[in-house]
């Protein structure tokens, strides 16, 4: 048929988040080929090529645009960080749209008035950025987003409400990004229970620094299909880069969440696979069959933390 093509995959879109000082940079700045646009300091003393500090919306966007369209060789594009390009956004649009004004004097006006409807406008602007990105993206590049970590607010219609970790930004903005990215990463301390002699468990941070792939009730975290990764993993680019896409993490993740379907679900999802064993299924029905696991987990995880 005319206009048809096979989907070709691309490299990934990715978001790290995580606590100050963790290794989130670090992390990024692993990756092959990287230029980063920093937003914030901080990244001074590590060893990637970097435009200087970047210190208003216009110039974070003619950034990008340069990466987009100039020559040169780079095969990573680092934003460090979102949270400090969102600033730098709603500084422009508060000037720019609310005449500067953050909380208008009859309260209906302003930036943050009606819960902030200044960021909405935000997420427009961002549209434009991601569009650059995805630039960078066609001519082969990575896209590395970094983040710092704050909870966020869940909305539960029937069980409640309750908390999660995200990245510490306005709905709006992340919501747009959530959706963009291939993969969200959360970065922190491996956290480890301490028994004492009366059996009493006390939980606390190690130094073993881990990255958090999939997303629960509890974080924000997402791998799409043709992006998996398995459920955690050290914090080193090398992890990443070798366990990326995998089969193999496919397979763990589904025979994880394999378990928590009823019999008659097993059967149902191995006739939809076609094969006896999930071993024998095809790679492209598995990825299929992993967001639809993903899916009924979260569904369940968000029921059980608004219990």
């Amino acid at each position: 048929m005319d206009g048809v093509s096979r989907g070709t995959k691309r490299p990934p879109r990715i978001a790290v988040y995580g606590p100050p000082g963790v290794g989130k940079t670090t992390l990024a700045s692993d990756a092959p080929g990287g230029i980063l646009l920093p937003t914030e300091d901080g990244a001074d003393g590590l060893e990637v090529d970097q435009f200087p500090l970047i210190l208003d919306w216009d110039s974070f966007k003619e950034t990008v645009a340069r990466v987009a369209k100039e020559d040169h060789e780079y095969q990573t594009v680092i934003v460090d960080t979102l949270n400090g390009a969102a600033d730098l956004a709603g500084r422009h649009i508060c000037r720019k749209v609310y005449g500067s004004e953050w909380t208008g004097k009859k309260g209906n006006s302003g930036f943050w008035a009606w819960g902030g409807q200044g960021w909405r406008v935000v997420a427009e602007e961002f549209r434009v950025v991601l569009f650059e990105l995805d630039k960078c993206r066609q001519r082969g590049m990575t896209i590395v987003l970094i983040a710092h970590q704050g909870m966020q607010n869940v909305r539960h219609p029937t069980e409640g409400d309750y908390s999660k970790w995200s990245p510490a930004l306005h709905k709006s903005v992340w919501g747009l990004v959530h959706r963009w990215t291939d993969i969200i990463l959360r970065a922190d301390y491996e956290t480890a229970v301490h028994t004492d002699e009366k059996g009493r468990g006390r939980a606390y941070s190690t130094t073993t620094r881990r990255l958090y792939c999939r997303g629960t009730a509890a974080e924000d975290g997402k791998c799409r299909a043709g992006y998996e990764l398995p459920e955690e993993m050290d914090l080193r680019w090398d992890e990443i880069a070798t366990n990326l896409g995998s089969v193999k993490a496919t397979l763990e993740e589904v025979r994880q969440l394999w378990g928590d379907l009823t019999e008659e679900e097993r059967e149902k999802g191995l006739r939809w696979l076609g094969v006896e064993e999930l071993a024998k299924a095809p790679k492209t029905r598995m990825r299929q069959l992993l967001n639809r696991l993903r899916q009924k987990a979260q569904e369940k995880g968000d029921d059980d933390a608004a219990r």
